[in-house]
């Protein structure tokens, strides 16, 4: 009888096992380093239950939770196990005591055992792994295989392996380069989990560098073969970096949030941050001319003029192109001292660049309208400036050869034989000056009665007119606010008045400027355009600005882009008050157009 009773409780007591509820509180990593995200995840195994976010001293709540649920039916057996994650951000220093907590289930109050969840300032996010304290897939290493300036990194399959099962990784094509110099940085994902389910990743802001994104196709899990062991590798991002400062910049890395799946119905969210990088930005030498065009891998400057003779009055265009690898968008218009016969007219830009995975290459042409006035021969006007090569640490002159044009004097049409001086001739032979009488003229004595009275009724004037200029003034502002559209329009021109005014303040400060400029201008625009901030997109303004004047769309068009350099690299653009003066010539002209 006993060995009977023995053997019953021995075949059910995996039964009763099974059956067991329990609660467990898990991290998704640990080590983890201050200010970033971690996940911590209340398991329910055989119960269930609904607690609010856990309070935990030294992490703050996110988000969450995000829920799962899974069963499964051995040998008859049904278990069941849900789970709850919420996701916290990490304010604390140092360690963090995470407590048990008593939790409300279906099956009783259970409770979940403590942990300590080590913090490392400022380092690098640890192991892998589950459980109590435990953490998921972390944080892979810093891109290795830098050159120096110039040089080519090593290819990615001879770079070391990533050390976790899913890492995500900031590339850098050179870890040490020049002021200006272009360098590729692209974000890879490496993943030995067949199951992972990338939900959302959010790349770096590249802080202290100017950045032009690469179109690069859809990402897709790609195998590729590291120190012997397969990996599935996605690119989700590739930009080329042109350093704006010097010295040590450093690259935060890019945030993953994925879900692996380890089985039909279960799995667990992943938060992987990336390591930082850092760029060692060299310096010009001290040999650089006061005014240079950059840095750049090659550059050719050359000069072309549609004709060499003309006739007076008679327009040609005289182009200049700069072309070769390098950042040619950072070129601005070239100072140039043409003849004083000439009229020149603002020239039109024409850009022919592409940006690749190597770098940006292609040509930026400036193409003048010129008219000479006077007949002669003239030489047109070249350039003397340098351009940086990183390759030699030098910079290079530039100095390409003026073509002469010969001016011919106007034949034919009589209204075309009219000519102008030339401004030397034009000399100031004598000043005019006006004769001033230091004797007063006679007047009307103040003392007569007939001065008297017409003071007398002017005053008694005074009273009507001033009512009938009040009742004018609010008619017409009654008009004005009947049509609301038209009534926004003219209030546009105080609106910007007092955002330049608030710009101006601020120049002593150019970070808190340059921040001020371009929301200066977007108001200006949104309020003369009556575009609300809701719908404000440079192609609506564009367009509208187009309907009025084409030169006016395209001056605003680079006004906005130039306020965006402000913001984001200011040592690429002038000096604040330039940028200022530029911006109120640009609004009184658009004020003058609109109402012509």
């Amino acid at each position: 009888m006993r060995v009977f009773l023995f053997v019953c409780v021995a075949a059910l007591l995996p039964v009763w096992a099974a059956g067991q509820a329990s609660v467990e509180l898990t991290v998704n990593r640990n080590p983890v380093r201050q200010g970033a995200d971690v996940q911590l995840s209340m398991t329910f195994k055989n119960c269930t239950g609904s607690p609010a976010p856990l309070k935990v001293a030294g992490l703050e709540y996110r988000f969450g939770p995000a829920t799962s649920h899974s069963t499964s039916w051995v040998n008859g057996v049904i278990s069941s196990s849900s789970s709850l994650t919420w996701t916290y951000r990490v304010a604390a220093a140092t360690d963090i005591n995470v407590p048990g907590f008593q939790v409300e289930t279906d099956k009783g109050v259970l409770r979940t055992a403590p942990f300590v969840l080590r913090v490392q300032a400022g380092g690098a996010a640890g192991g892998a792994g589950s459980g109590a304290g435990g953490g998921g897939a972390s944080t892979g290493p810093n891109s290795p295989g830098s050159g120096g300036p110039g040089g080519k990194p090593a290819p990615a399959e001879a770079r070391s392996a990533p050390t976790r099962e899913v890492t995500a990784v900031v590339e850098l094509s050179k870890r040490k380069a020049y002021l200006g110099e272009p360098l590729v940085a692209t974000m890879r994902i490496y993943t030995r989990v067949n199951g992972l389910d990338v939900r959302s990743y959010e790349l770096p802001d590249f802080p202290g560098f100017w950045k032009e994104t690469v179109s690069i196709p859809d990402p897709a899990w790609e195998a590729k073969v590291i120190d012997g062991a397969r990996y599935n590798v996605a690119t989700v991002g590739k930009v080329v970096l042109f350093p704006q400062q010097a010295g040590k910049q450093r690259i935060e890395g890019f945030t993953l949030e994925g879900y692996v799946r380890t089985s039909f119905f279960g799995g667990s969210t992943v938060t992987i941050e990336s390591d930082p990088v850092t760029v060692e930005v060299l310096p010009y030498p001290r040999t650089a001319p006061a005014s240079h065009l950059g840095t750049f891998k090659r550059l050719q400057v050359s000069l072309k003029a549609s004709a060499t003779t003309c006739a007076a009055n008679e327009a040609l265009t005289v182009e200049y192109t700069f072309s070769g690898e390098g950042n040619l968008k950072f070129i601005k218009e070239p100072d140039l001292e043409w003849p004083a016969d000439f009229e020149v007219f603002d020239p039109e830009v024409r850009d022919a660049i592409s940006i690749t995975g190597e770098g940006e290459s292609g040509r930026r042409t400036f193409r003048y309208v010129v008219i000479p006035r006077v007949s002669g021969t003239y030489t047109l006007p070249t350039l003397s400036t340098a351009w940086f090569n990183p390759a030699t640490g030098a910079f290079v002159p530039v100095a390409p050869d003026a073509p002469t044009l010969e001016v011919t004097r106007a034949t034919g049409d009589p209204a075309a034989t009219m000519t102008y001086n030339a401004k030397t001739d034009v000399q100031q032979l004598n000043h005019d000056v006006r004769y001033i009488k230091e004797e007063p003229s006679r007047g009307v004595p103040r003392s007569r009665l007939a001065y008297r009275n017409v003071l007398l009724g002017s005053a008694l004037l005074l009273g009507p007119a001033a009512f009938a200029a009040a009742w004018a003034a609010r008619r017409r502002r009654q008009e004005a606010l009947s049509d609301a559209a038209a009534y926004r329009s003219r209030r546009a021109g105080r609106t910007a008045a007092r955002a330049l005014k608030d710009a101006r303040s601020k120049l002593g400060d150019p970070a808190a400027f340059h921040a001020a400029l371009g929301p200066s201008l977007e108001r200006y625009l949104g309020a003369k355009l009556q575009i609300p901030p809701s719908r404000f997109t440079r192609a609506d303004v564009t367009a509208a600005l187009a309907a009025r004047s084409a030169s006016l769309a395209a001056r605003w068009a680079a006004a906005l882009e130039e306020a965006d350099r402000a913001r984001f690299a200011p040592g690429t653009v002038d000096h604040p008050e330039a940028l200022l003066d530029r911006a109120a010539a640009l609004i009184d002209e658009t004020e003058r157009t609109w109402n012509a």
